[in-house]
């Protein structure tokens, strides 16, 4: 096994090197000896992880783009069930949502992989938000235990925690909601930006919510000195409909004027979806 990875490593490094024409010297930088790339090109010899991450640095080429040609220009399985949970979600798919979950059941059932296990309890939850119905103690507590275990947060543990918010009790949201900046990095890096502006905005929509003002402001404010890059044009929407809703609560906009316009801009630039559940969400305010 390890030598069919390191044949596929290698594989990519001479694809890359030759899509890009550069010579052995220029990938290594000087750093170290050029004959170990082309033993690693061969399939004949394996490299440190230091060595590997000094071959992209030279190539200019980013981890996440090395993965996608090492998987043949294709998702992890994990991005794929990511993407089948939101695109189940965003339609309020059952049928999918449930399929997913009797996947993941099998799956931890068989494996006892932990990381198989909070997939399938991700997916009852999922299934709980669409049907509105309440899910087991035991399986928020699980995720809750999983998450206070982990000393740094990655994407994946910022992604259960973003959309399962509205699961945790004000003590809990009080407090991840506190420490998150704490759990990870992340988003000292403009491309993971996106993702925990996401979480904070889930955070002040489980807020708001509850009607719990204070908190809601709490974390608009954070969103706003965090900054929203220019090109997350939809995560400023939502800001700007949390806002509205957070003015609306405070009874300044009776008529519900300013969320109707942050619903009018996402139907202008396309996001339908988006802007017909809001207005279903308005409704019932």
């Amino acid at each position: 096994m390890e030598k069919e990875i390191n044949s596929r490593i290698g594989k990519v490094v001479a694809m890359i090197r030759a899509n890009k024409k550069l010579t052995l010297k220029e990938v290594t930088g000087g750093e170290f000896s050029e004959s170990m790339v082309s033993l690693l090109e061969s399939g004949k010899h394996s490299i440190s992880v230091d060595k590997f991450f000094t071959i992209l640095v030279h190539s200019k080429v980013y981890l996440d783009e090395f993965e996608y040609l090492y998987n043949d220009y294709s998702q992890r399985p994990d991005q794929i069930f990511e993407n089948e949970v939101s695109k189940a979600y965003a339609n309020k798919d059952l049928t999918a949502l449930k399929k997913l979950h009797t996947f993941w059941s099998d799956k931890a059932e068989h494996s006892k992989n932990k990381f198989d296990k909070i997939n399938k309890i991700y997916t009852q939850l999922i299934i709980a938000i669409v049907e509105k119905s309440v899910p087991f103690r035991e399986d928020v507590g699980f995720l809750m235990d999983y998450l206070e275990s982990v000393d740094e947060w990655g994407r994946y543990e910022l992604w259960i925690f973003s959309n399962c918010t509205s699961f945790f009790d004000d003590n809990a949201l009080k407090y991840y909601g506190t420490l998150i900046l704490g759990k990870t990095n992340f988003y000292k890096r403009l491309t993971n930006q996106a993702m925990v502006i996401t979480t904070f905005l889930n955070i002040i929509n489980a807020w708001l919510t509850r009607k719990n003002l204070p908190q809601a402001l709490k974390y608009i404010n954070h969103v706003k000195e965090i900054g929203i890059p220019f090109d997350c044009f939809l995560e400023k929407l939502f800001l700007n409909y949390h806002e509205a809703h957070y003015h609306y609560l405070q009874g300044y906009d009776k008529n519900k004027s300013e969320l109707k316009k942050v619903i009018k801009t996402l139907e202008d630039y396309g996001f339908q979806s988006e802007a017909d559940a809001w207005t279903k969400e308005i409704d019932t305010f």
